[in-house]
C-alpha cells in the first residue's frame, strides 16, 4: 500500500484491499512483530542444522534435532523457512544392481584385447554392454546397437559377437521408435 499511495488514493486503496484506514496507520507506526524479530536468528539455526545433520534431515527429523539444541519451532515454519533460504535435503538413492553375471548366455569373446586404436575409421565399433529387460524379454541398451543386431538376427547364421547371445526372437520387430 506504501507504494500505490503515490498513485491512488488512500480511501480508494483502503477499500479495494478491505483493510481499515485506522488499521492502516497502526500497523506504519508498529514495529515488526515478534515472530518477525525472531525469523533471523531463526534462519540462523536452520541453516546450521542444515549443516549439522550432513544437508540429510527434512523437517521433521530437523525439528527434532533443533529441539535438541533448544530450539522450539513448527514442522511448517521449517518448511516455510528451508523454501526461502532454498535448503533442500540431499536425498541418497538406493544401490541398485544392474548387472547379471550368472546367466547361461554366450559371452562374446573379446576381439580388441584392450588395444583400442584403429588404423581407419569404422573398423571397431564399441557399444554399451548393459541388459535392459522389457516384459520380460532382454533388449539391447542403446538403440543402434538393437537395430543392427535385429538385423543381424534375421540372417541365416548371425555373427554372435553383435548380438551378445541373445535369442532371435528378442530383438525382432524393433523400429525406430524407443520400446520404453
Amino acid at each position: 500500500m506504501e507504494q500505490m499511495r503515490l498513485e491512488y488514493p488512500l480511501g480508494m486503496l483502503c477499500r479495494v484491499l478491505k483493510v481499515s484506514a485506522s488499521g492502516f496507520h497502526a500497523r506504519r507506526s508498529r514495529g515488526p512483530s515478534r515472530r518477525a524479530q525472531e525469523e533471523p536468528r531463526l534462519e540462523i539455526e536452520i541453516r546450521a542444522a542444515h549443516q549439522r545433520t550432513r544437508q540429510t534431515y527434512g523437517p521433521e527429523r530437523l525439528q527434532r534435532d533443533l529441539a535438541a539444541h533448544g530450539v522450539r519451532v513448527g514442522v511448517h515454519r521449517i518448511k516455510r523457512v528451508r523454501r526461502h533460504l532454498g535448503l533442500r535435503c540431499k536425498q541418497r538413492r538406493k544401490f541398485k544392481i544392474t548387472t547379471d553375471s550368472r546367466h547361461s548366455l554366450p559371452v562374446a569373446e573379446n576381439l580388441l584385447e584392450q588395444r583400442f586404436e584403429a588404423a581407419a575409421p569404422s573398423q571397431a565399433w564399441l557399444s554399451d554392454i548393459s541388459v535392459l529387460q522389457q516384459r520380460g524379454k532382454q533388449i539391447a541398451s542403446n538403440w543402434l546397437e538393437a537395430r543392427e543386431a535385429a538385423q543381424e538376427m534375421e540372417d541365416d547364421d548371425p555373427p554372435r559377437s553383435a548380438c551378445r547371445g541373445w535369442p532371435q526372437t528378442t530383438l525382432s520387430g524393433i523400429g525406430q521408435k524407443p520400446l520404453l
